[in-house]
């Protein structure tokens, strides 16, 4: 999915439109994300508030390898709005479910593998 997201903007834009995101966890790497015990190169030097825990029944789904998401902080404004239009477009009757985060300026991207668990994990 990230693959085709690349090439349409790179067809769209005429050059790589390089994007920064994180996809699959450690539960470690999901601790380090939620108390902010990360470096600032990595930007997990400040907790994250909105991070699901990594167990429970609101786990987080990049546990589970099906949750990326993809950082607007250096794309251009014309591109954040191109990505929003797009995965908007493709959310709509199929396998994925898209919330943009505002706080930590980013897209969390979910790809079901199948529609019948999205009810579940909705609820």
């Amino acid at each position: 999915f990230i693959t085709t997201i690349q090439e349409k903007m790179d067809a769209r834009f005429g050059e790589p439109c390089a994007f920064t995101g994180s996809g699959a966890r450690t539960i470690d790497k999901q601790w380090e994300i939620i108390l902010g015990t990360g470096t600032k190169e990595n930007g997990n030097d400040k907790p994250n508030g909105g991070a699901a825990k990594p167990d429970g029944p609101r786990a987080s789904l990049h546990l589970r390898g099906i949750a990326v998401d993809i950082s607007k902080k250096k794309l251009p404004k014309v591109v954040v709005t191109w990505l929003r239009d797009y995965l908007q477009s493709v959310e709509d009757g199929s396998h994925i479910d898209v919330t943009e985060e505002w706080s930590n300026e980013v897209f969390h991207i979910v790809v079901f593998p199948d529609d019948a668990i999205r009810p579940i994990i909705n609820n």
